[in-house]
């Protein structure tokens, strides 16, 4: 268990909170962590091996930390390595979602304001309508909106839905995750006492998704936003 009078640190995995007792904490704080590097190094090593530009971000359970993931390595591919970088989300935003991309396009905004100009570029797209019950389900349309967009960005991460809580009403993260260049697998302890990581896998294998590895999230449950 994190001390609760103390912000979490992040464990070898490279994951950690954004909120902490209803404060906002600095993503950039993040990536100084040895643990982000290395997820941040391992996925530059990946790409060397086998170049890709969308990696989807996959979850079994929801709260488990795709969204944190997603902004987290924005930020580090735009700010540390350059890179023009699109998030796309596949998810209805809840208000600590919309805020986890505020602080994001704010701390990243500020980088540049401070006369980083070298620094890479971030920008956001949603599938959905922020505040409406409608959803956008055209799951098979987003492989070739996706190829149309790679000219234009070095790396297009997409936040998806996380697997337990798929209906008709969302956009299903097993054909986002074949539709991606490659996929990475967010877990956490609840995950792995549920079998979720090892079901997640197996279905992501069966549909031929390109998982490229898991980044294990031990931060508490009942801690998360």
């Amino acid at each position: 268990m994190t001390d609760p009078s103390q912000p979490p640190v992040p464990s070898d995995s490279a994951r950690a909170l954004l909120y902490h007792e209803d404060r906002a904490l600095p993503l950039t704080r993040y990536l100084r962590y040895p643990g982000y590097k290395r997820l941040l190094n391992q996925l530059v090593l990946e790409h060397q091996r086998t170049p890709f530009t969308s990696l989807a971000i996959v979850s079994h359970f929801p709260g488990e930390g795709k969204s944190f993931c997603a902004a987290a390595l924005a930020l580090g591919f735009a700010k540390l390595l350059r890179r023009r970088t699109l998030i796309v989300d596949t998810v209805h935003q809840t208000p600590n979602r919309s805020l986890f991309m505020e602080q994001l396009f704010a701390e990243h905004a500020g980088a540049r304001g401070d006369g980083d100009d070298l620094s890479g570029s971030i920008e956001f797209i949603s599938t959905r309508t922020i505040g409406r019950a409608s959803s956008d389900v055209s799951d098979f349309l987003l492989g070739p909106y996706l190829a149309s967009l790679k000219p234009n960005y070095d790396v297009i991460l997409i936040d998806t839905c996380a697997l337990s809580e798929v209906g008709p009403e969302h956009m299903d993260p097993l054909v986002i995750a074949k539709s991606a260049d490659a996929a990475i697998l967010i877990t956490s302890q609840r995950s792995l006492e549920r079998d979720g990581r090892d079901a997640t896998t197996t279905l992501l294998t069966r549909s031929e998704g390109r998982l490229r590895g898991a980044v294990h999230n031990q931060i508490p449950q009942e801690t998360q936003s």
